[in-house]
Parts: structure tokens; C-alpha cells; sequence
């Protein structure tokens, strides 16, 4: 399973936080990425760092969940998540 990313100082991150962590999904706190107005998270897909933002939703929290699971693919209601700013990074 992979690690979540979730921005430490976004309005709303505890609650994402929470819900990962119900979901027993690992998650990792890192700082600001200047990239939110609400919750945050990153995860690797396909070997590239992906940033979505505006989760706000148990239905985005659950498709960042099942990344982190390994499904490969963004769903739908995800896509349109994407922080494009951020995303397509190689992962280290």
C-alpha cells in the first residue's frame, strides 16, 4: 500500500486525515504546498507523484484511498481534482 501525502496546514485536513486513517491508509504530513483553499493529498499513480485538491467529499477521499490501495488508474470524479500545478512529478 502506498502512502498518502496530506498538506498539514489546509482548511479541512484533519478531517482527510481522519478518514485515511480509517481507512487504514498510511498517511504522511508534509507542509504547505501553496497549491489549496481546502484539503490536499498526493499520491504515487504509475510512478508520478499526483496532487488533488477540493477533498472535501468521502467520494474523492475514497478514490484517493483506493489509489493508495494500487488501483492504477485516476477515477473519474478524481480527475477533476487534479492540482495540475503539482501533479506528473516524477516520484523519488
Amino acid at each position: 500500500m502506498k502512502r498518502v501525502l496530506v498538506c498539514s496546514e489546509c482548511k479541512g485536513s484533519r478531517p482527510l486525515r481522519r478518514f485515511l486513517d480509517a481507512a487504514r491508509v498510511p498517511v504522511k504530513t508534509v507542509g504547505c504546498q501553496k497549491v489549496c483553499k481546502e484539503p490536499v493529498a498526493g499520491c504515487v499513480v504509475n510512478g508520478r507523484l499526483e496532487w488533488f485538491g477540493g477533498l472535501t467529499k468521502d467520494e474523492h477521499r475514497s478514490a484517493v484511498a483506493d489509489l493508495a490501495r494500487g488501483r492504477s488508474k485516476v477515477a473519474g470524479a478524481l480527475e477533476k481534482r487534479r492540482v495540475a500545478k503539482h501533479s506528473g512529478r516524477p516520484a523519488r
